[in-house]
């Protein structure tokens, strides 16, 4: 379980700041905002995502899913307005383009 949680960090991280380099955004102090901000989202998503696979009911556990990946563009989105002052585009929108990015990677593996 803690391998997975640490690879998914990584694969995020990796991934969100290539979009975020990609978007013009490359000052330090985003750059460690994007990496924080995901260390506090993205493991507890994944460990109640894999909680959830126990229940063993993939409608559930997609439910659960869609519902953690809804609240995480939300709470990324307000700690991205917040504290990304290098942000050109809508706080919530550059959420929904990380998190989609690194959702759809996470499908494809």
């Amino acid at each position: 379980m803690i391998g997975s949680l640490c690879i998914s960090l990584l694969l995020t991280i990796i991934l969100e700041l290539l979009f975020t380099i990609i978007k013009n955004i490359r000052d330090k102090e985003s750059i460690s905002t994007i990496i924080w901000i995901n260390c506090l989202t993205n493991p507890i998503v994944v460990y109640l995502t894999n909680m959830s696979l126990l229940i063993n009911n993939n409608f559930i556990t997609n439910l659960i899913l869609l519902f953690l990946e809804i609240i995480v563009v939300f709470v990324e989105g307000y700690l991205f307005k917040k504290h990304l002052k290098e942000i050109k585009i809508n706080s919530y929108i550059f959420s929904l383009y990380l998190n989609g990015l690194s959702f759809s990677f996470g499908l494809l593996l």
